[in-house]
């Protein structure tokens, strides 16, 4: 149960989150590389910036295409016939790859 957690820019590379309680938690530019997170419950959480690699998220409960939106990919979440929570909307990837850091 991680429900209202702040894993502010935490390394959750290869995590097992599966079934996992995150709604409304902060994930704000975490790193969720080849997580499990299948059957997470994600209403309400935090993905700003929240950096996805190889990760199938096509049966996480609660999720938006607004919160989607503001997460990062190098390599887009898998998401099957995932829909939003809100509005029913069959959810596609529309985001781009993380920004390069300033050299």
């Amino acid at each position: 149960n991680l429900r209202n957690a702040k894993l502010i820019a935490v390394d959750l590379t290869r995590a097992e989150l599966s079934g996992a309680f995150l709604s409304r938690a902060d994930l704000s530019e975490a790193t969720l590389f080849e997580a499990n997170i299948e059957d997470a419950r994600m209403a309400g959480a935090i993905l700003t910036s929240t950096h996805f690699f190889g990760d199938t998220a096509s049966h996480v409960k609660g999720l938006t295409r607004k919160q989607l939106d503001t997460a990062f990919a190098a390599s887009p979440p898998i998401l099957g016939t995932l829909h939003d929570a809100k509005t029913g909307e069959k959810l596609e990837w529309r985001g781009g790859p993380p920004p390069r850091a300033n050299s």
